[in-house]
């Protein structure tokens, strides 16, 4: 830090010092309107010390303070979505040699070979995130740079790796990395517009697990749509620290499955996919006392009050999610509202309708621990049942994109003082518009962090004056709202704090 120049070092002070996190961020359409406008509200020359001359100019060593890169959405101005030229040449020039960690979730151009030769000049990465390169796993030369990857990395001490995968092979190579804490791998045949979704999972020879479960740092391990056999089930027994486990399971052993996750002393998160589960299953989870999260997905699962008992009664079980479920049952919603320990809810993409919300918040005196609620998916619900969610005082976290929202469901909120940190709301049938009245609303909600809308039209000066009155504000995200390419930088011009940076 000494043989900084002052000017430098002023900077690193105003980075630490400004609130430089409030973000502003644009997706629009790709198909109907080709631009993305990605606009970060940092100081401009912040911006240009950090990805302008300070990349190119070898004298300028500030790039080597950072430990942590997000090239999800780009911090500059681009005509381009993120993807194409943008990451690629910012990948080429910055050399951070004490880079500890990159998320690269954007869908990009680039291939399995050009991160790993990005690897190659940041010698002390030890995280890294491409859980949405799909492209890479299509490269005719994977398998060539994959066994590259392996073989130089084998001294490396990995930490965090997430990205696609086709061969079960590779994944079997992960496990020379002795340090790895989280391996996350998904399978891309799930990801495609593919009819019969339930049958794409694939089967990972049983050695490949156990031995990828040996590694003494395991914490969380997501095998997404990657089923397990019966023979790993003494190696997750085995496993001493691990917390969070994602995996397919076939229910020929799921009873037995569920017996030894509920006695893992460290285990905290499980997350089981596509069964038809039986109400007796869950009475394994009845007595655990170390797991706390809970989530099931299956499209083919009529859910009942009865088999969940077993799971609601537990109080350490707080945090429930349930994803593409085709029915779920009256009783249950009733039995989910009275729940006296949940404090976060995940019910999505499950058909849930007014009525259903009505239930879970109907049960007096239920639910007094809840603070995230996430109910993303479910077109049926309208202004009512947000309504009735941001009226539950508990809360702190509303999602509700995806639904038949207009925007008057806020005015009923006027008023009403309201502790939400995160909010995000969103139509799919209703296109309406966000006015002052309702920006209004918005600001009013004091200790608001984070707000995502999507769909509605808005214009630039109210969402200037919401971003000025919104000081709590961290991260503002609108998609399909504006279709102007002008908006951020009009935005921009009417925004203070721009002024004050």
């Amino acid at each position: 830090m000494d043989q900084l120049p002052f000017e430098v070092k002023l900077f690193i002070l105003e980075f630490y010092r400004l609130p430089l996190n409030r973000i502003l961020y644009q997706v629009i359409d790709t198909v109907n309107h080709p631009e993305c406008l990605v606009l970060n509200l940092n100081s401009s020359k912040l911006i240009k010390l950090m990805y302008g001359h300070c990349s190119t100019n070898q004298s300028r060593s500030i790039q080597l303070l950072y430990k942590h890169i997000d090239l999800s959405y780009p911090c500059i101005v681009t005509n381009v979505f993120p993807g194409s030229h943008l990451e690629f040449e910012l990948l080429e020039k910055l050399n951070f040699n004490n880079l500890k960690s990159v998320l690269l979730r954007g869908q990009t151009d680039l291939t399995l070979s050009d991160v790993i030769d990005f690897i190659d000049r940041c010698p002390r990465l030890d995280s890294i995130d491409l859980k949405n390169q799909q492209n890479m796993v299509s490269d005719s030369d994977e398998l060539k740079y994959e066994t590259k990857f392996v073989h130089q990395q084998t001294t490396r001490s990995w930490v965090n790796i997430s990205c696609y995968q086709y061969r079960t092979e590779a994944i079997d190579s992960l496990s020379s990395f002795p340090q790895l804490q989280v391996l996350q791998i998904i399978n891309p045949y799930n990801n495609r517009k593919a009819k019969n979704r339930r049958n794409a999972s694939i089967m990972i020879k049983s050695n490949i697990v156990d031995d990828l479960l040996k590694l003494s740092n395991i914490k969380k391990l997501y095998l997404l749509d990657y089923t397990v056999t019966r023979d790993n089930l003494a190696a997750i027994q085995q496993s001493k620290c691990l917390q969070a486990l994602h995996v397919d399971v076939p229910y020929a052993f799921l009873r037995r499955f569920l017996k030894i996750c509920s006695r893992h002393p460290s285990l905290k998160k499980l997350y089981l996919g596509r069964h038809d589960y039986e109400d007796d299953d869950f009475r394994m989870l009845s007595s655990t006392s170390s797991l706390c999260n809970l989530a099931l997905s299956s499209s083919t699962l009529d859910l009942s009050a009865q088999g969940f008992d077993f799971v609601l009664s537990n109080h350490f079980i707080t945090k429930l999610s349930l994803t593409d479920m085709s029915k779920i049952s009256s009783e249950l919603f009733t039995a989910l509202g009275a729940s006296k320990y949940l404090t976060k809810l995940t019910i999505s993409y499950s058909k849930v309708t007014d009525g259903d919300l009505e239930l879970l918040f109907g049960v007096p005196g239920g639910l007094p621990f809840l603070q995230h609620l996430n109910v993303d998916g479910n077109e049926s619900l309208s202004n009512s049942s947000m309504i009735i969610a941001m009226k539950h005082k508990s809360l702190t976290s509303v999602q509700m994109k995806g639904a038949s929202l207009s925007a008057d469901w806020l005015l009923a909120l006027d008023g009403m003082q309201s502790d939400i940190k995160k909010l995000c709301f969103g139509c799919i049938r209703i296109s309406s518009e966000i006015t002052n009245e309702h920006a209004r609303i918005l600001s009013g909600m004091r200790s608001m962090e984070h707000l995502e809308i999507w769909g509605f039209s808005v214009s630039p000066e109210i969402m200037a004056d919401l971003v000025d009155a919104c000081q709590s504000l961290n991260t503002l995200k609108c998609s399909g709202c504006v279709s102007n390419p002008d908006f951020w930088k009009r935005v921009v011009e009417k925004t203070k704090i721009i002024k004050i940076l």
